[in-house]
């Protein structure tokens, strides 16, 4: 399991509480991006998941109260195959966080849809595999993106990662409880039901 680190200014505690308190692993995916935008003081925050090579879209948060469903729906229809020279293949790689400029970068993640220029980008890392990405940029002005804020994004990451996992293997067991109990229901109507044609 990963190390969480503690990144300045970010209160770990307070995000595993608040990550743990937004329910099912559908919520939590849903609702991760405007914590982290929140916690991170980002403007616009991207979930997505690795699956057979590629990166997919999950889910964004875009501060001023902007609708992210039709930027989204355009992430997903253009997932993102993690090859060279795509960075986020050399991260996945190295999983590290990094903040990233694309003007010195042969490739970027969704930098077509979404026009980034600088962004920082942290690996979500479960049994020493990358499962999904955490990206978030900070629109030009005082605040601008720094060093600093890649090991912050890859705490939250960290942190994402223990909660989402904790809350999946929770409602596979609930799933899995479930199922004992009506296989043990059914054994009981038909040892019941046997035991009458025995009578």
């Amino acid at each position: 399991m990963a190390v969480l680190s503690r990144a300045p200014g970010l209160d770990l505690a307070a995000v595993l509480v608040e990550l743990s308190e937004l329910g099912p692993p559908s919520e939590i995916r849903r609702q991760a991006p405007a914590l982290a935008s929140r916690t991170l003081a980002l403007d616009r925050v991207l979930l997505s998941s690795v699956s057979s090579g590629e990166l997919h879209a999950e889910a964004l948060h875009l501060t001023a109260g902007a609708d992210p469903a039709p930027t989204l729906e355009l992430l997903r229809a253009h997932p993102v195959a993690l090859s060279y020279p795509l960075i986020e293949g050399e991260i996945v790689r190295r999983r590290r966080a990094q903040l990233v400029d694309v003007r010195t970068e042969a490739a970027c993640a969704f930098a077509g849809v979404l026009g980034w220029r600088r962004y920082v980008t942290a690996p979500i890392v479960l049994d020493g595999r990358a499962v999904g990405f955490l990206h978030g940029d900070r629109a030009a002005g005082p605040a601008e993106l720094t060093e600093a804020d890649a090991p912050a994004l890859a705490s939250f990451a960290v942190a994402f990662a223990v909660v989402f996992d904790r809350a999946t293997l929770r409602l596979r067991l609930r799933s899995q409880r479930e199922e004992m109990r009506r296989i043990a229901a059914w054994a009981d109507a038909r040892t019941a039901e046997l035991s009458e044609r025995e009578l």
